[in-house]
């Protein structure tokens, strides 16, 4: 197996076919781990001091993995000690989340341990391989015991995110939400009829063409986003990373807008991106004018049913978890924050053992707290005892 390390967008296109497959079949299939997607992120989102290189591993001229990496500067103190650079996976709340090591599906184990063992040639060594979202199915977390010779790792849970899996009926699937939510939809349906010139547009493939990038900035920040100053549109960076993005995507042929429109404009819209038989909904947006008629669920709502009749479709991912998402009885998948450190004494001093002695302070915490909440609930229920004797 020969690993190549690339560090530059043209050549790094060269495999952007091979690589875009190859996450099509892994068994987390989020389009965050795609070339069209990471080529975007090398080029707008990149913090000061930091530089990108990819690890890919052939086997022939077949792309068997790939191990995307951020590297910071080394700082005089690192120099001075000997410590190498810091490497993480492209992480970054507004644009990307969830990268992982891309590996086939067969080989997970040899390409993985193959990759792991190029890093520690790196020219001036690594300090901590930083990954800050793996999700619970990752066929590099199954992999990971496979390098415990070679490196110290440390698994914590991180966070959940929400999804659901579109087999079956939508109406049997809608009959088992939450009757007060169900009624809430239909009034929110009622509103929505009210207005004039109502149409649910969904784009995709060809039709979906980077150009409605601007429709959705504009929705976006008609929301509370846009008096947060937290909309796309609010960072040029963040702009021109999306405008690349949905254009990549498009060629891709994976890129969906979803809009609700009433009254002659967009009143709610989605990005969308199928990625193999994940319908993925990265990004919302709605016009707070029209907040009562709660245009962005309702977009939503559809974009489920479309989902169950779509026989070629099997998950909608929303990716991250928000408390709303439990109105629409999704599912949680768990995310795990994973941490390498080289086979190395001053690594195992100030990398992996002080991230080892603040989680197992956390396990230790979290179960005083459990502990505590349980004799607080024993007393109570004494006192009830004692109040109803």
């Amino acid at each position: 197996m020969e690993i190549q390390m690339l560090n530059n967008l043209q050549a790094l296109e060269d495999h952007a076919a091979a690589w875009d497959e190859l996450v099509q079949h892994t068994p987390h299939t989020l389009p965050m781990q795609s070339h069209a997607w990471l080529s975007c992120y090398f080029q707008h989102c990149l913090r000061p001091g930091e530089t990108w290189f990819c690890l890919l591993a052939f086997q022939g001229k077949r792309l068997l993995g790939v191990l995307p990496l951020i590297s910071s500067h080394r700082s005089g103190l690192r120099v001075l000690t000997g410590l190498g650079k810091r490497l993480r996976l492209p992480d970054d709340e507004q644009t990307t989340i969830s990268v992982d090591v891309v590996l086939a599906v067969g080989h997970e184990r040899e390409v993985l341990k193959c990759l792991a063992e190029h890093l520690q040639k790196l020219d001036g060594g690594w300090q901590e391989l930083d990954m800050p979202r793996v999700p619970e199915h990752s066929s590099s977390l199954a992999a990971l015991p496979v390098l415990r010779s070679q490196l110290y790792d440390l698994c914590e849970p991180r966070s959940v995110g929400s999804y659901l899996i579109t087999d079956g009926d939508f109406s049997a699937y809608r009959a088992k939400l939450n009757s007060k939510f169900r009624g809430n939809l239909r009034n929110a349906t009622n509103r929505l009829a009210r207005l004039d010139n109502v149409e649910y547009e969904f784009l995709s493939e060809a039709d979906a063409t980077p150009q409605h990038v601007e429709s959705f900035f504009e929705v976006e920040a008609a929301s509370w986003k846009g008096d947060a100053g937290s909309a796309i549109i609010a960072d040029a960076n963040h702009r021109a990373f999306y405008q690349a993005l949905t254009e990549a995507l498009w060629r891709r042929g994976w890129l969906e807008w979803h809009f609700l429109k009433a009254e002659g404009r967009t009143i709610a819209a989605q990005l969308a991106i199928r990625c193999g038989a994940t319908l993925v909904i990265w990004k919302v947006g709605y016009d707070a004018a029209y907040a009562r008629a709660s245009p962005s669920t309702l977009l939503f709502e559809r974009a489920i049913e479309r989902a169950f009749q779509d026989p070629s479709c099997h998950e909608l991912n929303a990716v991250t978890h928000i408390p709303w998402d439990d109105n629409w009885n999704m599912l949680k998948r768990r995310y795990f924050h994973v941490l390498w450190y080289p086979a190395k004494p001053l690594a195992l001093l100030v990398g992996w053992t002080p991230w080892w002695l603040r989680y197992r302070l956390r396990e230790i915490t979290a179960v005083r707290s459990m502990v505590r909440s349980s004799r607080q609930g024993v007393n109570q229920m004494r006192k009830r005892l004692t109040r109803l004797t």
